[in-house]
């Protein structure tokens, strides 16, 4: 038995301490992907003004984890949703909307009604999906720090767009 009791705590501190440092460490693991053109590659630059006015780079979020929504006016309040949870408690996640409606007003107007915080793109040519190899609202782009697209996944599967960036943030 140790001398100084203040030694046995000490001990069962560093050893419990050491005991949780396995769960502690271990991070989310990505859902499953769908396949795409660039999983596992570069996601390539895109750029546009935001329905607010404003200019979104792609290359401005390097370093940090970025998704990518897609949704539609009509369907895409519950992954904007999610989404907006996300961005409002994650300091390093970047977060951008594009909208495959055809009116800029129509998408300015769903976004402000559905109280989205994040950059939100009209993509009424759909400019921006074909340079992503995205053909379907409802997609979601998860890329991480290095820029490498990581995961491609359908935003109306429940808590698979949280889990992608839990996933990519718990990454150094």
């Amino acid at each position: 038995m140790p001398s100084h009791p203040s030694l046995s705590r000490r001990s069962f501190l560093v050893a419990g301490s050491a005991a949780l440092l396995p769960v502690a460490c271990a991070s989310a693991q990505l859902p499953p992907s769908r396949s795409g053109q660039y999983v596992g590659a570069p996601l390539p630059a895109f750029s546009g003004i935001t329905v607010n006015g404003s200019e979104f780079d792609s290359n401005s979020s390097r370093g940090l984890v970025l998704l990518v929504q897609f949704f539609q006016c009509e369907g895409g309040s519950h992954s904007l949703a999610e989404a907006g949870e996300l961005y409002a408690s994650k300091r390093d996640l970047v977060i951008v909307g594009v909208s495959l409606d055809e009116s800029l007003e129509r998408t300015r107007v769903f976004a402000a009604n559905q109280g989205v915080k994040f950059p939100v793109l009209c993509d009424p040519g759909r400019t921006v999906s074909a340079r992503l190899g995205v053909t379907e609202p409802g997609t979601s782009l998860a890329v991480d720090r290095r820029g490498i697209l990581r995961w491609i996944g359908d935003s109306a599967t429940p808590g698979a767009v949280q889990q992608a960036a839990a996933a990519l943030l718990g990454e150094s």
